[in-house]
């Protein structure tokens, strides 16, 4: 069985997919975040939807995107403590003679993660899975297919400060944020103690560093880490999935632990969200 055989067989019979919008373009250390300091035009923040003439991307071609503006909403923070937030009871199917459908929807910003008391469960579940004889297979970045779909790897980089922004605002009891030039470099994991630093990209120094943390011994990418760095800071699990030039999305990089739990995301050009 493939991986992306074994990936489908996890999370298909969940999946709900949700389409949102393009976020903003990959965040790096000399970047910024637009979460807290939107662009504004005439007093006013700019739309992230450009339409018309203007629009980039208007007669762009399948795999080929040019990045917008976008203005991440208002995030609320909740405040109530982790171990007073109850599992939220999912119910992606009935029992019974039900089909499974996907239905496709508008995502509610605030709901994008969504934490419970069981977070340090899933944690800790997570490292016993990830340091396990099959923990290389369960995540997993593939590189480029040259003429058919990008690789895995700069989505991933993009993805870990965009979940960064977002843990920090909507969860401050939960994830505390080093900042740099006010971008996000380091974020702590209040519950298990746990310091992850997004500029700390050398193999052999993460490698040590995971030792430590999660008893691995091999660390076989960057962007092994930069999985490892998302996937340990939210209850869900991760499938990134990229357009290619012939118009379909491919599951270019991973990391499914916990089957049914799963939250897949398509950089441009369009951004899913899966619960």
């Amino acid at each position: 069985m493939t991986f992306l055989d074994f990936v489908l067989f996890l999370i298909l019979p969940f999946l709900t997919l949700i389409t949102v919008a393009r976020r903003w373009p990959i965040l790096t250390a000399t970047g910024s975040s637009n979460l807290h300091a939107p662009s504004v035009e005439n007093g006013k923040p700019k739309s992230f939807r450009t339409d018309g003439d203007d629009n980039p991307n208007k007669d762009r071609r399948p795999g080929d995107w040019t990045a917008v503006d976008f203005v991440y909403p208002p995030v609320t923070s909740i405040t109530e403590p982790l171990d007073q937030i109850p599992p939220r009871p999912y119910r992606p199917y009935k029992p019974g003679r039900y089909h499974v459908t996907m239905g496709i929807r508008p995502m509610e910003w605030d709901s994008w993660i969504e934490l419970d008391r069981d977070f340090p469960a899933y944690y800790h579940l997570r490292a016993a899975r990830l340091a396990s004889p099959r923990g290389p297979k369960l995540l997993r970045t593939l590189p480029d297919r040259p003429k058919l779909v990008r690789g895995g790897a700069d989505a991933a980089r993009e993805l870990v400060h965009e979940l960064a922004e977002f843990l920090v605002a909507r969860y401050p009891g939960v994830y505390r944020a080093t900042r740099r030039a006010g971008v996000i470099v380091a974020v702590e994991v209040l519950p298990v103690g746990v310091t992850h630093d997004l500029e700390k990209e050398d193999s052999m120094m993460v490698a040590t560093m995971l030792q430590v943390i999660y008893l691995f011994i091999y660390l076989f990418s960057t962007t092994f880490l930069i999985l490892n760095f998302l996937i340990f800071r939210i209850q869900d699990d991760l499938a990134i999935m990229i357009e290619g030039a012939d118009g379909q999305y491919y599951l270019q990089a991973g990391a499914i632990l916990l089957g049914g739990s799963s939250s897949a995301v398509a950089p441009p050009p369009s951004f899913f969200l899966v619960r």
